[in-house]
């Protein structure tokens, strides 16, 4: 049948999902036939003929289920699985959370800090045993506060969060006109948000702007990283100046870029600048290099560690505090600015006579050359003098002002085709 030039056809065959009768059939318009068109209409009518088309016997063993059953048991077991796999991920999330709060705090819930608290100085001790897996420290930050709040919000790794004594912490102010003496602020309650790192502390009284805080945890306790991926602080293989490792270890810092959550509680936000005061405690025959000189050492008798105490650095964000301790030896070099670029070197104890003969042919000449006129090159070209009495490289394993073994240890003649 044919109307102004259309073909339409009544007498089709109804369609397999069509129920209607043949007085109510609709008419369809047969667009032209494709290949394309084609392959995807012999897929339905396969794919429908194979779900309503039983088996032969459901008595025959072989094939006691339709396909339809067949069909309606896979698409079972993957909403099982897929059911199975999302509760699995929800009560692994939830598995730590007996002191863990990650809900939605009423107090913060920003992955930013709030920006009404400015830290100025930090007072960290931390005492570091020898190739374990955990360290301990203290800590005292100074602060001050832009508008009146009942919190405080910092960050601190999921497992600091979890091995700190909260409750033993204190908030006080310092002395000013209206108080007679410091005033101590208690803590309400404490909330955790492990998937931000974030601690927000909630205190019974609220906290005026304008003064100046100190907030003390006495106490806590980060785990240290192993082998070639470490982050916050680790222990690796000490490398000598052929490039192979010994017995020794290096520990090292690794705080780029949101390191320094996983060493200590603190504000850890680039911008969120201050002035760090360290001391570090560890073995007595290791050297302790930190981003400013040593001022002193206290040697405990008993347990055999030596207190080293460190200038305090200028304002420094979290991610730039840096140190190493392990077996080191060092050269050094005078810049016009009077800045003294040293070269640390691991070295294995019990070999001291064989490291004296290395010293005549040591290779890192070339580096601190090179060092020592990229500073003053900078120093001159930016009319800015290097804020640190001193420059401290080290060679580490997987990590480059920490440089790779590779890179300190070239000879010039590595480098003599760049005409440095």
């Amino acid at each position: 049948m044919t109307a102004e030039g259309l073909s339409f056809d009544v007498e089709q065959e109804p369609l397999p999902f069509d129920d209607s009768n043949e007085s109510d059939s609709l008419l369809f318009i047969t667009p032209p036939e494709t290949e394309t068109r084609v392959r995807i209409k012999n897929c339905w009518y396969n794919f429908y003929e194979w779900i309503h088309e039983p088996t032969y016997s459901c008595l025959d063993p072989p094939t006691l289920h339709c396909r339809r059953m067949t069909l309606h048991l896979f698409i079972l077991f993957l909403l099982t699985a897929t059911i199975a796999i999302v509760l699995g991920c929800f009560l692994s999330y939830w598995s730590n959370s007996n002191t863990l709060l990650t809900c939605k705090s009423p107090y913060w819930n920003n992955y930013r800090l709030p920006k009404f608290l400015i830290p100025n100085q930090y007072h960290v001790h931390l005492s570091i045993p020898i190739r374990e897996s955990k360290l301990t420290g203290t800590i005292s930050i100074e602060f001050e506060l832009r508008e009146s709040t009942e919190y405080i919000v910092l960050h601190a790794s999921s497992f600091i969060q979890e091995s700190t004594p909260w409750e033993n912490l204190f908030l006080w102010n310092e002395l000013n006109e209206d108080n007679l003496g410091l005033t101590h602020y208690n803590v309400s309650h404490v909330e955790f948000n492990s998937m931000n790192e974030q601690v927000t502390l909630i205190f019974k009284e609220t906290l005026l702007p304008s003064l100046n805080y100190t907030l003390n945890i006495p106490f806590f306790e980060s785990q240290t990283s192993h082998g070639l991926r470490i982050y916050g602080f680790g222990w690796t293989k000490a490398f000598n100046v052929e490039g192979s490792s010994n017995d020794e270890v290096l520990g090292y810092t690794k705080l780029e870029p949101t390191g320094a959550r996983y060493l200590f509680p603190c504000f850890d936000e680039p911008a969120l600048k201050a002035i760090f005061e360290f001391k570090i405690t560890t073995s007595r025959h290791f050297n302790v290099l930190f981003n400013t000189p040593s001022i002193g050492q206290y040697l405990n008798i008993e347990s055999n560690e030596i207190t080293h105490s460190f200038e305090k650095t200028p304002e420094l964000s979290t991610y730039l505090i840096a140190f190493v301790i392990g077996h080191l030896k060092h050269r050094s070099i005078l810049t016009k600015s009077g800045i003294q670029i040293n070269i640390w070197l691991p070295y294995q104890t019990g070999n001291e006579e064989k490291e004296k003969e290395k010293d005549n042919h040591d290779p890192t000449d070339f580096a601190l050359r090179i060092a020592k006129n990229a500073v003053e090159y900078y120093e001159n070209y930016f009319d800015y003098i290097l804020p640190l009495s001193k420059f401290d490289l080290v060679p580490v394993g997987s990590f480059l002002v920490l440089f790779t073994d590779a890179h300190l240890f070239s000879s010039i003649s590595f480098f003599s085709i760049y005409k440095i």
